[in-house]
């Protein structure tokens, strides 16, 4: 019975432990929406590009090259379980060439510049949290970045990500950078 006694305060021990290493962690108040703000932008190249330089420049391949740029607006709910879901509104600002080569035999395709808005709503997304820091998966794009003392502020950075690879025209060979910032608003 003494063993029994001894074991039964053991596993009381540990589990007091456990909820108070994730009080302290901040997890018990880290569940909840996070309004978000965010900007980036992203360079086109036909024919993809060089290797990363000596100087640390990626060049584009000789051929059409274009950019746009992005702003974001969106909400963030995370679960204490690893996964969450985003819905936000992208505005791109696109400053493509007048006309790119045509994909087959034909004449070139006109592309035109302008603001673009792109929705989504509800997308899943996973993370990660270890001493502060935070990487998240989102729409197969990894972002990392870390989270405020209270656990109410992240900020996300991808940089030279390659979230497309020969694409049809206008999109081909796309870079991205990427910066968000997400703030609590509500559990």
């Amino acid at each position: 019975m003494k063993k029994f006694a001894r074991m039964i305060i053991i596993v009381a021990m540990i589990m007091v432990s456990s909820v108070a290493l994730a009080q302290v962690n901040g997890w018990d108040d880290f569940e909840g929406t996070y309004r978000m703000v965010g900007s980036g932008s992203c360079i086109h190249s036909q024919n993809g590009y060089y290797d990363v330089a000596a100087n640390g420049w990626i060049t584009a391949k000789p051929g059409v090259v274009y950019a746009g740029t992005t702003v974001l607006d969106g909400f963030w709910y995370f679960n204490n379980d690893g996964t969450g879901k985003y819905s936000q509104t992208l505005y791109a600002t696109v400053t493509p060439p007048p006309s790119v080569p045509p994909p087959a035999k034909g004449p070139p395709v006109e592309v035109a510049g302008g603001i673009r808005v792109f929705t989504a709503n509800n997308v899943p997304f996973t993370y990660e949290i270890a001493n502060g820091d935070i990487k998240v998966i989102a729409g197969g794009i990894e972002l990392n970045g870390s989270i405020s003392a209270d656990w109410t502020t992240m900020t996300l950075v991808s940089a030279n990500n390659v979230p497309s690879t020969g694409s049809p025209a206008p999109f081909w060979y796309t870079i991205c950078n990427i910066a968000r910032t997400l703030i609590k608003i509500n559990d």
